[in-house]
C-alpha cells in the first residue's frame, strides 16, 4: 500500500508541475519604461514598479493568455535599442497570447522612440482603448523589418477603439504592416502616418484583414497607396472601382478621403445608412470638417438661429451642394460643388 501511495503522490506531483500557469492580470502602476527585474510571475522592475515593458515581458513568459490593464497616461518607450526580440529594449515584442486594455484612446497613449511600438509574433494580441504614436520602424535591408512604424503583425492582431497616429516607416506602411497574419480592426483611426515607399497607413502582405468602421485620415506615402495597400488582391480602392468605374480618378480636384480609401466613408459589408455610408449625413462629413463656413454642429439650435447659412443646410445633407464628393473636374470643383 505504501508503495502504491508513493507512486500516486509522485504522479500527482508531476501532473501539477506540468500544468501551465493560470492566466495573469498585470496592472501597470507607472508610466516609466524599465525592464522586468526577474521573470518570476511578478511584474516589477528594479524599483518594484510594474512598468508596461515589465508586464509584457512577464506575459511573454507564461503560456496562457494574460491581460495588462493600462491606466491613463503617456507611456514613452525610452529603453532604446531596435532589432531585439525579447521586449528588453525598443519595441514591445509580443511572443505569447496577450490583451492590453487602456481606458480610452484620448488618455492612454503608448509612444515609441527610434523603433516601432509593438511587434506581434506568431501569437494572439488584442488591444483596446489606447493610442499608438510616434513609432518608427528601424532601417534595415529586410523590407519586413523596415515596415510597420506602429505595429508589425505576424500573428492574430485585433484592435478595437484604437488610434494609430504619427507613426512612420523607412519602407512600407507607416502604421501597421501585416505579414501573412490576420488582422481585425473595429472603430480604429489611422491618421497622419507616413511611409517612405508604399502604404502610408497600412500594408497587407499575404494575410487576411477585416476592417469595421475604420477611418483613414491624412496618411502619406512617397510612392503608392496613401492609405492602404494589399499585395494579395490590390488596394481597397482598386477593388471598389473594378465595379464602380465612374468613381475612378484622377480628378483635377481630389477629395483626400476618397483617394486614401473608399472604406473611410463606406462599409462594403453592409450598413443601415444610404449608399452603405458608415454614418449619416451631415455627421459623416463632420468627422473631418469640424469647422467651416457653416455651423460646425448643424442641428444645434443656437447656431442655426444666428447663421445666415442655416436655412441652406438644416435637415439636409452636405451633398445637396457639394455633390462631387468623389472628385471634380469642373470650374467649381475646388469645393466639390455641383
Amino acid at each position: 500500500m505504501d508503495g502504491y501511495l508513493s507512486r500516486l503522490l509522485m504522479a500527482s506531483a508531476l501532473l501539477l508541475a506540468a500544468a501551465p500557469a493560470p492566466a495573469v492580470e498585470f496592472v501597470v502602476d507607472t508610466t516609466a519604461d524599465a525592464v522586468d527585474a526577474t521573470l518570476d510571475g511578478t511584474c516589477a522592475d528594479a524599483d518594484g514598479r510594474c512598468t508596461l515593458r515589465a508586464a509584457v515581458q512577464e506575459a511573454n513568459d507564461t503560456l496562457d493568455a494574460d491581460t495588462i490593464q493600462l491606466p491613463a497616461g503617456v507611456y514613452k518607450l525610452t529603453e532604446t535599442g531596435a532589432l531585439e526580440d525579447s521586449a528588453a529594449s525598443g519595441d514591445l515584442d509580443v511572443t505569447a497570447p496577450l490583451t492590453i486594455h487602456g481606458v480610452g484612446a484620448a488618455t492612454t497613449v503608448v509612444q515609441g522612440k527610434k523603433d516601432r511600438v509593438i511587434d506581434v509574433f506568431a501569437t494572439d494580441f488584442t488591444a483596446t482603448d489606447l493610442t499608438v504614436t510616434k513609432g518608427k520602424a528601424p532601417k534595415s535591408e529586410d523590407d519586413d523589418e523596415a515596415s510597420g512604424g506602429g505595429v508589425r503583425n505576424r500573428g492574430n492582431l485585433q484592435l478595437t477603439r484604437v488610434v494609430l497616429t504619427r507613426n512612420s516607416a523607412p519602407d512600407d506602411s507607416g502604421a501597421i504592416t501585416n505579414i501573412a497574419g490576420q488582422i481585425g480592426l473595429i472603430d480604429v483611426t489611422l491618421s497622419r502616418n507616413k511611409a517612405a515607399d508604399d502604404a502610408g497607413a497600412m500594408d497587407n502582405d499575404g494575410g487576411a484583414i477585416v476592417l469595421t468602421n475604420v477611418t483613414f485620415y491624412k496618411n502619406k506615402a512617397k510612392d503608392e497607396a496613401g492609405a492602404f495597400e494589399s499585395e494579395e488582391g490590390g488596394t481597397v480602392n482598386e477593388s471598389c472601382v473594378s465595379c464602380h468605374g465612374e468613381k475612378r480618378g484622377p480628378h483635377l480636384w481630389e477629395h483626400p478621403p476618397v483617394t486614401e480609401s473608399c472604406s473611410t466613408c463606406h462599409d462594403p459589408h453592409g450598413s443601415n445608412n444610404d449608399r452603405m455610408l458608415v454614418a449619416k449625413q451631415p455627421f459623416l462629413c463632420q468627422r473631418c470638417h469640424v469647422t467651416s463656413r457653416h455651423p460646425p454642429t448643424v442641428y444645434e439650435g443656437t447656431l442655426l438661429n444666428t447663421s445666415q447659412n442655416a436655412n441652406k443646410i438644416y435637415g439636409r445633407s452636405c451633398v445637396i451642394c457639394h455633390q462631387q464628393v468623389h472628385g471634380s473636374n469642373g470650374p467649381n470643383g475646388k469645393a466639390l460643388l455641383r
